[in-house]
């Protein structure tokens, strides 16, 4: 029975590798990603937040207006929330697949 003896150096290398080349996703969870549909959500996700945090649509004014876009705002955020829980789920179910079964 031999062992490979590897130094620390060269463990880190094949794992840095290893690392590398891993896929975090599935392959239909990339296809899923690449969506014409799910890169529209990803970018009015993005805005949506980012326009609830920094509270720029206060200068639309306390009208109808500004409920309007605070709803849909509130909306596309909520999906896009649930949309990141999704892929954040598949990812670790995948890496810890990976992991286990020595893949790639």
């Amino acid at each position: 029975m031999k062992l490979n003896k590897k130094t620390i150096f060269q463990r880190l290398i094949i794992g840095l590798k290893k690392g590398w080349i891993t896929p975090t996703l599935p392959n239909h969870i990339i296809t899923l990603q690449n969506n014409i549909f799910i890169r529209f959500l990803r970018v009015l996700g993005d805005i949506s937040i980012i326009l609830l945090i920094t509270h720029r649509l206060e200068f639309l004014g306390n009208g109808i207006l500004y409920k309007i876009c605070l709803i849909i705002c509130i909306v596309i955020s909520l999906m896009f929330s649930i949309y990141l829980l999704y892929i954040n789920y598949y990812r670790i179910k995948h890496m810890y697949k990976v992991l286990i079964n020595n893949e790639i």
